[in-house]
C-alpha cells in the first residue's frame, strides 16, 4: 500500500451491501494513515489514524472521522443512530485486532 492507492470495500450492514472506494491520502509509516472516500454512501468521509508508541510492546491508535451524512436534514436526524452503529463496528474491529495480536 502506498499513497494514492485505491482500496475497494464491500460493506454489508443491515442486509444492504455498499461498495466504498477509498484513496490512501496520507501514509507516513509508522505514524499516520488517512483515507478519503471517493465513492460510497456518504458525500464526504475521511478517516485518519495516528499511532504513537506507549511502550516497546504497546501502541496507541487515535482515530478521527470527518464525514457528511446524505439526505440533508434527514441525515442529520439519523446522526445518533449512524454514530452508534459506527462505534459498535469500530469496537468490534478493535477487539478483533487485539485478539489477533495478543493471540487470544
Amino acid at each position: 500500500m502506498i499513497e494514492k492507492s485505491i482500496v475497494r470495500l464491500d460493506i454489508r450492514r443491515f442486509g444492504i451491501s455498499t461498495r466504498w472506494e477509498m484513496q490512501i491520502k496520507t501514509l507516513q509509516c509508522p505514524n499516520t494513515l488517512t483515507d478519503l472516500m471517493l465513492k460510497g454512501p456518504f458525500p464526504f468521509f475521511c478517516h485518519e489514524r495516528n499511532f504513537s508508541s506507549i511502550t516497546p510492546d504497546t501502541t496507541l491508535m487515535e482515530e478521527t472521522i470527518t464525514m457528511s451524512l446524505p439526505m440533508g436534514w434527514i441525515g442529520k436526524l439519523a446522526f445518533g443512530w449512524v454514530k452508534r452503529d459506527m462505534d459498535a463496528m469500530f469496537e468490534y474491529r478493535h477487539s478483533a485486532t487485539q485478539a489477533y495480536f495478543l493471540g487470544q
